[in-house]
């Protein structure tokens, strides 16, 4: 009797109990940014922040922002430095640069990036991954809360970016 009164009273609560993790209601998420190869993946100059890697290149210094990217820095002119462009690398933590291309390593995916068009960085090839397979980075690393679900046919995720958003199925 003990046993079915018992039972009865976990039936009747268990509708009352949430899941262990409550979908987040925001209004900003993380959108992941594609590549594909042959993508030029330089974007608009941004602030130098948190460098750890700076290397120097014909006239160009490439300094790397911890797990972000890389900075392109003009520096034909030594007196008057120009932040130049930024290639965003989810995940970088080293770069090395020859004959006008920089290999950047991201945990297990290397990256071979043309620079050979100062005006561009062109993504020629990848390691560590296919270029047509599913992407590593199905989730942005370190964040909760809402994102946008990874398209694995619109390429491979290179980083996340925070935008307005209403909803997602994707939430961690």
């Amino acid at each position: 009797m003990r046993l079915f009164a018992l039972l009865i009273l976990c039936i009747l609560f268990s509708g009352c109990w949430d899941s262990l993790v409550d979908k987040p209601i925001d209004v900003v998420g993380m959108r992941p940014i594609y590549i594909n190869l042959g993508d030029d993946l330089s974007i608009e100059a941004r602030l130098l922040d948190n460098l750890t890697n700076i290397v120097t290149y014909q006239e160009l210094i490439l300094a790397m922002e911890d797990l972000v990217g890389i900075h392109i820095i003009d520096n034909s002119d030594p007196d008057n430095p120009q932040n130049q462009s930024f290639i965003p690398i989810f995940g970088i933590n080293d770069l090395v640069v020859k004959d006008d291309v920089i290999i950047a390593n991201a945990g297990t995916t290397f990256y071979s990036i043309d620079i050979s068009d100062r005006t561009k960085a062109i993504l020629k090839a990848t390691s560590g991954i296919d270029a047509n397979s599913p992407s590593q980075n199905l989730y942005p690393a370190g964040y909760f809360g809402l994102f946008e679900c990874v398209d694995e046919e619109r390429g491979i995720v290179i980083n996340w970016e925070l935008v307005e958003m209403e909803d997602s199925d994707c939430w961690r």
